[in-house]
């Protein structure tokens, strides 16, 4: 992309799934948000966000009929295109991903009713600017506003930091988070969600979905409220943008199921994974779940249950290892899966991952060994790694390689 330094499109990973459908993978051991938005104007019309501290890649999800409008200008201090500006027009596509540099000013309209997938990278200044102005002074210099109509002499200059954070700072923002923390000071949250006045959604009132709702009839199984941010003007006016935190290190994906109408014809069986599916997507489509439990020594044994259900990113649907399920109606939907691996009762992971496929026509139901064991950090950060090291491939490999723990 030519205008920029740095500011481009790369190819995302994405396998096929059936269909027009495809898996997005997204393995880390990072926090991932995923922003929703309703329909309010925005509060700053004709404002940028600028931050020194913050990298962004995006991936933009939903009608691929919409426009999407980007506006940019680098106010780096040493790029070859400081104060360059660069409009961009173009569809949602889950087949790409937009980085965006630290300093490089931003803001997009024509979002109502996408979905925008960040992975963003955290930077921090030299020592020496600490040991200078200090942590405090420091921790709230991120993100900065410029008026798109800012004249170039007056345009800001900025040094970007240059030192990527190390995984603690993750970690410890991840467990901020769940711990309840409003806002990790000197984490963009505000930036992702597109305002500096971020609070919990739940917490706030804006989100009254409940901690757990259990599908009777399968055991473990229910539906669980997710971490989702928003902004008090938000919930102060009744509309509905905000930000789904997946601050759980592991192996994601963003399974686009297209717009044409698809049936695996099977049910999914995972031996030793946990789905976590939240469904985003138009709240006035339904789609529809059959889970069968197939675990062996479970309560709820060959139990079939079979559940209607709308999109909605406050939630996310609980399917244990062991459980089969069959999906349809999800054309035009995006599912988010977060899958949890567990131990077997002698604390082991099998090696083999692959799906076991069942078929709907049959009712002789498979019995599957019971996975309940929690995993360790190091079997996380293992499944990671792995998956990693296959998207280092040639992209057209691992790319051709099945979607993984797929729901």
């Amino acid at each position: 992309m030519s205008g920029i330094a740095g500011l481009h499109w790369q190819a995302s990973f994405r396998s096929p799934n059936g269909g027009d459908a495809f898996a997005v993978r997204l393995p880390s051991m990072a926090t991932v948000v995923i922003g929703f938005h309703g329909r309010e104007r925005p509060r700053e019309a004709g404002h940028l966000r600028l931050h020194v501290g913050t990298a962004h890649r995006l991936i933009f999800l939903g009608d691929p009929g919409r426009v999407v409008r980007g506006d940019f200008i680098d106010c780096r201090k040493d790029s070859a295109t400081r104060h360059h500006r660069v409009s961009l027009a173009f569809h949602p596509d889950s087949a790409r991903i937009l980085c965006v540099p630290a300093g490089v000013a931003h803001a997009f309209t024509g979002l109502e009713g996408l979905f925008v997938v960040d992975e963003p990278a955290l930077f921090l200044p030299d020592v020496a600017a600490l040991v200078r102005d200090g942590l405090e002074a420091r921790a709230g210099d991120d993100v900065r506003g410029v008026v798109i109509t800012c004249p170039d002499d007056r345009l800001p200059v900025v040094e970007q930091h240059v030192h990527a954070a190390a995984e603690k700072l993750y970690a410890f923002v991840g467990e901020e988070l769940r711990g309840g923390a409003p806002a990790v000071q000197g984490f963009p949250l505000g930036e992702v969600v597109g305002r500096d006045d971020v609070v919990d959604a739940h917490r706030a009132g804006a989100d009254r979905t409940p901690d757990w709702e259990p599908l009777a009839g399968i055991h473990g199984a229910g539906w669980q409220r997710n971490l989702v941010l928003t902004s008090r003007t938000s919930t102060e006016s009744g509309t509905e943008s905000g930000v789904l935190v997946m601050s759980e290190p592991g192996v994601r994906q963003v399974v686009d199921h297209g717009i044409h109408p698809y049936e695996h014809g099977a049910y999914g069986i995972h031996i030793s994974l946990e789905d976590r599916l939240t469904f985003l997507g138009d709240r006035d489509r339904v789609a529809r779940a059959t889970l069968v439990d197939c675990r062996e020594g479970s309560p709820t044994l060959h139990a079939r249950v079979d559940v209607e259900f709308r999109p909605s990113p406050f939630r996310q649907l609980i399917i244990p290892p062991g459980v089969a399920h069959a999906l349809q109606g999800l054309s035009g939907i995006f599912t988010i899966n977060r899958a949890k691996p567990y131990l077997d009762r002698d604390g082991r992971y099998p090696a083999d991952q692959r799906t076991v496929e069942w078929p709907l026509d049959r009712s002789d139901y498979p019995v599957v060994p019971m996975h309940d064991g929690e995993p360790p950090h190091a079997l996380v950060r293992h499944l990671v790694d792995g998956e990693r090291a296959l998207l280092r491939q040639d992209p057209a490999v691992a790319a051709s390689q099945p979607a993984r723990n797929t729901a």
